[in-house]
């Protein structure tokens, strides 16, 4: 029995890989660039200080609006019917659950 043996041919370089990788580093290069060390746009940063305001007047809003609910005396002469029954240690389990 003889052994033959064959020179392998070389595959050629699959270059479509190649720069399909290229073009992925390149997209997560510009990605985290831009994402962590690029200056905030002028539009942001003078958006943002009208955006707390805005927040801020409709967040007072909303405070004014539950004291006018709360001093209500329709509000007030509601009855509660059902009490909200809080759960005991025993439906909630153990105190340490990492012990036997």
């Amino acid at each position: 029995m003889a052994i033959v043996i064959e020179a392998k041919e070389k595959k050629g370089i699959n270059w479509f890989a190649g720069l399909m990788l290229i073009v992925f580093i390149i997209i997560v290069g510009i990605t985290a660039y831009l994402l962590f060390f690029s200056k905030t746009p002028l539009l942001e940063q003078i958006s943002s200080p009208q955006l707390n305001v805005n927040n801020q007047i409709s967040q007072l809003q909303i405070q004014s609006q539950i004291q006018a609910i709360a001093k209500n005396q329709l509000y007030q002469s509601l009855k509660e019917y059902a009490t909200l029954a809080l759960p005991s240690e025993s439906f909630i389990g153990k105190a340490n659950p990492f012990t036997k």
